[in-house]
This record gives C-alpha cells, structure tokens and sequence, in this order.
C-alpha cells in the first residue's frame, strides 16, 4: 500500500470521525440511537478485515473447548460491541452529565483505602468494554488517569485527540521514548495519583516477560510489577463492563493484587506478571465478546 494511500486513508476516516462527533453532538439521545445503526455497519466494514486475526485468535484461545457456533457468536458479539463502543463514546464525550448518570462504580471503597497510603495507585487493565470512557468517569470522579498510551498514526488526529484528553483530565504519557515514560509513570504514582496500564497486549520490546495467557506464551509488559518495586503503590484490577439492557456501564474496582516476593527478581515479575495476567484472562473469559484485544495479534 503507498504511503499516499495510506494518508488519505487516514485522512478519510478522520473527518468521519470529526463529522460523527459534529452531528452527534447537537441531537438527543433517542436520535442518536436511530442514526448509529448508520455508523454501526460503517465500522463493521472497517473492522471486517480482522476477521481472519480474531478467527485465529478464538481458536488459539479455545482450541475445541468451545464449538464453531460460540466462537462465531463471540467474534459477531464482538464486532457489534467494538463498533457500539466507538459511537457511543463519539456520543458520551460531549456530555459529562450523561456519563455520571449511565457510568457508576463498583468497589470505589477499594481505590479510598488504596489511596490513604499516599503511594498512588496502578490501575491493571486491558482493552476491555469503553475502556476510554472508564479514563473520563474517572476523571469526573476527581482523579486524574494517567494513561499510557502509543499515538495514533494520524499526526492530525493524534493532536486532536491529545487536546481531548487533556481538556477531559486524562494525562497522556508516551510510551516511548521509554524512559521519560518511566520518569512521568513515577511522578504520577508519587504525587498519589492513578495510572493506568493495559496489559494484554502483545509486548515485543527488550523487558518484556511470556507468560501463559489462555494456555497459550504470551509476551508481556512487566510495568506493573516494576514501578509496584519502585514506589509501593498498589496494583487494582479495574474493568468496565456494559450492564443491562440500554446504553449503561458498570467499573469493577476490586482489590489490590497480592504482590508474591521472590529472592530473584527476574522469577517476582514473571510470577506476579502471570498472577496478572490471569486476572485478565478471568475477565475476558466472563465477558468475550467485550475484549477487543481479539482484533489484535496478542500471541506471536
């Protein structure tokens, strides 16, 4: 594919992205629920080129556990959530009302306690739900997210976005070059923030660890575990999840994950990164058809 092309590909789905957000911003809810099933189908087309990843992945992850029929219904689920997630958000991202009242939490007695020992707080987390919108109800919630985050390959849109975020108290930290990522991840931490860390993508960098996730070796970041060393802070399994029926969503905070010591550091990450990873696989297993992460390459 030219490097042309790929400009006005991305050229393309930025101004539909700034159009979707221009018309969804000035209408009421009950038409907005009419027009999405518009965008719906328009992300469905985008997204079907990973058919063949997820298929791959679901078979990877299931092997015969699971039948041919649950493995299309979770990939279609998927698709329909993943498309759904993207416009809803276009939707919430304007109205900070709307997202008190449609986001509520479960277990934000754990993060109180949690932040009482002035340390901050690791949030472990993955591509889970909206996971964006669980960045902003925290954020409205009066707790800046720290969000390690790559940028987009759109400079235009990236610039954009940035801009977003900061308006909306989510801090970007970069993940590269890593060690001002580092330096901004223990600033945050030391000043009793929260930071967050999505762990379940695949981690091909020098500092990574495999471990089993759905049976199968996974390359993983070791964040986690490192800045925990570092500075004490507690590590919170947070997920956001839709509930019921309508345009509602739940956060699970629960409590903070045993950190297991061991005399080599090197075999601490690796067991504790498993220990995390688990918890991340317990939820896509309770939840599949939430995890985008089948759209990726987790496994290589």
């Amino acid at each position: 594919m030219s490097t042309q092309f790929k400009h006005l590909q991305r050229a393309f789905a930025r101004n539909i992205f700034y159009c979707a957000r221009t018309v969804i911003k000035h209408i009421p809810y009950p038409v907005y629920r009419v027009i999405s099933i518009f965008f719906l189908w328009l992300g469905y087309l985008i997204m079907y080129k990973r058919r063949t990843i997820m298929k791959h992945n679901l078979d990877l992850a299931y092997g015969d556990s699971i039948t041919s029929e649950e493995k299309r219904d979770i990939l279609n689920q998927c698709y329909k959530n993943v498309g759904q997630g993207m416009i809803d958000l276009i939707y919430f991202i304007d109205r900070p009302e709307e997202v008190k009242k449609r986001v509520r939490f479960e277990g934000w007695e754990n993060l109180e306690k949690a932040l009482e020992g002035g340390k901050g707080v690791i949030f472990l987390s993955g591509h889970f739900g909206i996971f964006i919108l669980l960045y902003i109800r925290m954020a409205l919630a009066g707790h800046e997210a720290n969000v390690i985050m790559r940028p987009v390959r759109d400079d235009d849109l990236e610039e954009y976005i940035t801009k977003f975020r900061k308006e909306n108290g989510i801090n970007t930290i970069y993940a590269l070059p890593p060690m001002r990522c580092v330096t901004q991840c223990l600033k945050a931490l030391r000043k009793n923030g929260v930071l967050f860390i999505l762990l379940d993508q695949h981690y091909g960098s020098e500092g990574g660890v495999k471990v089993d996730f759905f049976g199968q070796p996974a390359a993983t970041a070791t964040g986690p575990v490192v800045f925990n060393s570092r500075t004490g802070s507690p590590v919170l399994p947070i997920f956001i999840v839709r509930e019921g029926e309508g345009n509602y969503h739940k956060i699970v905070i629960e409590p903070p994950v045993d950190i297991q010591e061991h005399d080599d550091p090197q075999e601490k990450i690796r067991i504790n990164i498993q220990n995390m990873s688990d918890i991340i696989e317990k939820y896509v297993r309770a939840y599949p058809h939430e995890w985008s992460g089948w759209l990726h390459k987790r496994w290589k």
